[in-house]
């Protein structure tokens, strides 16, 4: 969830992996992850957009 929260900014691969101290490759690993758990993983940038809009639909829902 970090690593998708991270990208939801708008940050790349490459500046999450910096940021958390890991691979690029670890990044690609646990996005193509999460990804496949919600059914996304052909979208990619549009489903790390989804993401993000699903996240604070959550956030609203269990905070609002």
């Amino acid at each position: 969830m970090e690593v998708m929260n991270e990208l939801s900014k708008g940050k790349s691969n490459h500046t999450v992996a910096e940021e958390m101290l890991i691979s690029h490759k670890t990044v690609s690993a646990h996005k193509c992850n999460a990804l496949k758990k919600m059914g996304l993983c052909k979208l990619n940038a549009h489903a790390i957009n989804i993401y993000g809009i699903y996240k604070n639909l959550l956030q609203q829902r269990v905070f609002g």
